[in-house]
């Protein structure tokens, strides 16, 4: 068995830009266009990898018990 931590809100980031990425290189292979998609799937990615460890943020430290 694997003894796996839960993730933290900052590491979901890169996932997020590597789907943006895979996602940006289908769309340009198919319509010839690498170059325009590969930059809007990593931008596409960086967006919701930031609102996502953004929100993943805030729960953490809501359900962090007062000192």
């Amino acid at each position: 068995m694997s003894s796996e931590k839960p993730a933290k809100s900052g590491d979901m980031m890169g996932l997020w830009i590597c789907f943006g990425l895979a996602f940006g290189v289908l769309i340009g292979i198919f319509t010839d266009n690498i170059g325009l998609w590969v930059g809007v799937g990593v931008a596409v990615g960086i967006c919701f990898g930031s609102a996502f460890s953004s929100c993943a943020s805030e729960q953490e430290s809501e359900d962090k018990p007062l000192e």
